[in-house]
């Protein structure tokens, strides 16, 4: 099966078409071969059956039903109208789902759960969200931000413009600091103490800001932010596997199982379909993940196999 960096629309009559390369939202909506598309993800990073539910019947109601989960774990809505988008919005907020807004900062998507990770990365996240929003700095629409706290399903392959990666120093947690690039490609700035993160990334957040609003990542030069910061130098990280969120996984004591569309699309009514057969097999909480995935708890492990199969008869239909 299957299922951001998203805005609240402003004024209904102002919502207008994106070109091609910059980040659709409710606010911002690009044009595309089978209408409008919105991109977004929820603030909340867990999902029940009721927010799946209105997610399907808001894709039927106000575009073609199609909905898909991207590469990055943000959930798309297609075959949208000038007319419909505001509707859409409307519909979101009666639902009680927010869209995050703002710079699109990733954390996994098991974040806070997964009793392997390093650290929960969600508060550095909101913290960070928070210090971005209060100065108000212009930066690349499409710039993004992980905040990776590790566990089982870690974002070490996923690429940013600046990464903050949860180490276990000699004096506790420490933040490294990267620019570029996924967990062993992006080039080290900083070690920060967890103190000092938000100010590291807002640090490079003023840089990027400084060249100019198209700026990414890969268009600063570490050395000249290393006296900036003032920081430790970084050590080499160990080499990592990256897990695939596709499949079950062992979470502590909890099984999680990973589902993913076809072409990581799918309409509405098998959504909707699936979303009740999953709660029917003790499905309890949703996840958006990466590689277009929707990360299942609460299913135990007598019902895998009827859960996986329910899976493949919808995304085979």
């Amino acid at each position: 099966m299957t299922v951001t960096c998203a805005m609240l629309p402003g004024p209904l009559g102002e919502i207008g078409a994106l070109r091609r390369g910059a980040c659709p939202s409710l606010a911002t909506p690009m044009r595309t071969g089978d209408g409008l598309l919105v991109r977004l993800r929820p603030t909340a990073a867990a999902l029940t059956a009721h927010d799946l539910l209105a997610l399907a019947d808001l894709a039927r109601a106000h575009g073609n039903g199609l909905i898909e989960i991207t590469a990055r774990g943000n959930l798309q809505l297609r075959g949208l109208t000038d007319a419909s988008v505001p509707h859409l919005a409307v519909g979101l907020a009666a639902a009680g789902i927010v869209p995050q807004t703002g710079v699109a900062i990733e954390v996994p998507p098991l974040a806070g759960i997964d009793p392997s990770e390093l650290a929960d990365a969600a508060p550095l996240a909101d913290a960070l969200r928070a210090a971005l929003a209060d100065a108000a700095l212009v930066l690349a629409p499409k710039l993004a931000v992980v905040v990776d706290g590790g566990g089982v399903l870690s974002l070490a392959d996923m690429v940013a413009d600046i990464r903050l990666d949860a180490v276990a120093g000699t004096r506790g947690l420490a933040w490294r600091l990267a620019l570029g690039g996924d967990r062993m490609t992006a080039r080290a700035v900083a070690l920060l103490p967890d103190e000092k993160a938000v100010e590291g990334v807002m640090t490079v957040a003023a840089a990027l800001a400084a060249i100019g609003p198209a700026a990414r990542g890969r268009d600063l030069d570490p050395t000249l932010l290393v006296a900036a910061l003032g920081a430790a130098p970084v050590p080499p990280l160990p080499v990592t596997s990256p897990v695939h969120p596709l499949g079950v996984h062992g979470i502590g004591d909890e099984t999680v199982l990973g589902l993913a569309p076809a072409y990581g699309q799918i309409h509405a009514d098998r959504f909707a379909a699936l979303t009740r057969e999953l709660v029917a097999c003790g499905a309890t909480e949703f996840r958006l993940a990466p590689h277009h995935a929707l990360l299942v708890r609460g299913l135990c492990a007598e019902m895998l196999d009827v859960v996986q199969a329910c899976a493949t008869r919808e995304r085979d239909r």
